[in-house]
C-alpha cells in the first residue's frame, strides 16, 4: 500500500495544526503558572508590607507616647481631722480628700497639668519632695512640670462614706509636642489630641 500523496498537504496541514495547539497549550500552561507564581509573590509581598506599615505605626505610636508613658499618678484619700479635746487622740473626721501626685520623670516638661475627680478640678496644687511642699501651693492647673518634678494635688473636701466604686481622680497634661493626655493612677494613657 502507498501513500496517497494527495492526502500529503492535509496530513501536514494537520500535523502542524496539531504541533501549534499544543505549543498554545504549552505557552498557556506557561503563563498560568508563572501568573500563579506572581500572584504569590504578591501576596507574600503584601503580608510583609502590612508587617511593615504595622511595624510604622507601632514605632510611630511609641514615639508618640514615649514622653506621657514616663509620667505616673499617685492617688490616695486622706481624712481631715479636727481635734475634739484637748488630746490629739480624740478626733472627729470631717470629711475626706483626694490627694493626687503627679511625677513628670520624662526628659522634657509637662504643660498645663491638672487632676481632677470627675467633673471637678482639684483646687490647689503645690510642687513637693515627695513627703512636704517645697513651695506655696498654688489654684487651679499648673503651667510647667518641670523634668523630674513631682506636685501634689488636693481635692476639696467631701463628705460622707466614702465608696470603692467613687470616681477616682485623673491627671490631665500636654507633651513638649502640645499633645494633651489622659492618665490614670494604673497608668492607663488616652490621647486627647492636641
Amino acid at each position: 500500500m502507498g501513500i496517497n500523496w494527495g492526502d500529503a498537504p492535509t496530513w501536514a496541514g494537520a500535523v502542524f495544526a496539531a504541533a501549534a495547539a499544543y505549543g498554545a497549550l504549552r505557552t498557556m500552561k506557561s503563563q498560568q503558572d508563572q501568573i500563579g507564581e506572581q500572584r504569590r509573590f504578591i501576596a507574600d509581598q503584601r503580608k510583609v508590607l502590612v508587617l511593615q506599615e504595622q511595624e510604622l505605626k507601632d514605632t510611630a505610636l511609641e514615639r508618640r507616647q514615649g514622653q506621657a508613658r514616663q509620667v505616673s499618678l499617685k492617688v490616695r484619700r486622706v481624712p481631715i481631722e479636727q481635734r475634739v479635746e484637748s488630746t490629739p487622740r480624740d478626733v472627729e473626721v470631717l470629711g475626706w480628700r483626694w490627694v493626687a501626685d503627679v511625677h513628670n520623670a520624662s526628659d522634657a516638661p509637662l504643660y498645663e497639668v491638672r487632676v481632677r475627680t470627675g467633673e471637678q478640678l482639684h483646687d490647689v496644687a503645690f510642687p513637693t519632695d515627695g513627703q512636704r511642699p517645697l513651695g506655696d501651693p498654688r489654684q487651679g492647673p499648673v503651667e510647667v512640670i518641670k523634668i523630674g518634678g513631682l506636685w501634689r494635688f488636693r481635692s476639696e473636701m467631701f463628705h460622707g462614706e466614702y465608696d470603692e466604686t467613687a470616681v477616682r481622680p485623673v491627671a490631665l497634661f500636654k507633651d513638649e509636642s502640645g499633645v494633651e493626655w489622659h492618665l490614670d493612677e494604673h497608668g492607663a494613657l488616652s490621647d486627647l489630641g492636641s
